[in-house]
């Protein structure tokens, strides 16, 4: 089975070893990059999304609040 949402690049990973990505849209006019999360302990289900769990700088980044990824500086 392919996973054409692993094509993107490793922006990041937080202190609890979640690891960030992130690739071009895939829209025609998509301003924004698609961004998401590959959680640590290995959950898959978007739906077992946990906001409260993920630090606020890696959550605004995901939200395209923020532009650039976070540091550990």
């Amino acid at each position: 089975m392919t996973q054409p949402w692993r094509e993107g690049r490793l922006a990041g990973q937080d202190l609890d070893g979640n690891l960030y990505w992130e690739a071009a849209s895939r829209r025609p006019a998509g301003d924004l990059t698609r961004r998401w999360i590959e959680y640590a302990d290995g959950r898959a289900d978007p739906a077992r999304f946990d906001a409260d769990r993920l630090p606020v700088q890696w959550l605004a980044w995901l939200r395209h609040t923020r532009g650039d990824a976070p540091t550990i500086e």
